[in-house]
C-alpha cells in the first residue's frame, strides 16, 4: 500500500538574495516540510508570519497560501499523500 509519494526534495537558498526579497505568493498543492539551517528571512503561510530560526521545521499543508521574505536556507521536501485519513 502506497500512502506518499515524494515529489521533491532539494535545498533551497544556494543563490544569493537581498534581504527585502519577497517571492510570489503561491497556492500549496502538497505538503511543503522545511527543515531551517539558519537564522534570517520570515515564511508567510495564509499570511501568518513565521520567523525563520535555526533548527526548526515549517510544514504547509494543500490549500494553504504561502510565500517567503528575506534570505531563506532550508532544506525541503515536497510530497503528496494518498491516504484520505493519512491526509486528514
Amino acid at each position: 500500500m502506497v500512502f506518499t509519494g515524494i515529489d521533491f526534495i532539494g535545498f533551497c537558498g544556494v543563490k544569493k538574495v537581498a534581504n527585502d526579497h519577497i517571492t510570489k505568493k503561491r497556492p500549496v498543492i502538497m505538503f511543503e516540510v522545511d527543515f531551517c539551517t539558519e537564522d534570517g528571512g520570515t515564511i508567510f503561510i495564509d499570511d501568518y508570519a513565521y520567523p525563520v530560526k535555526k533548527n526548526t521545521i515549517v510544514c504547509a499543508k494543500p490549500g494553504q497560501k504561502r510565500y517567503t521574505k528575506g534570505v531563506l536556507r532550508c532544506y525541503y521536501a515536497h510530497f503528496e499523500i494518498f491516504n484520505d485519513e493519512l491526509f486528514e
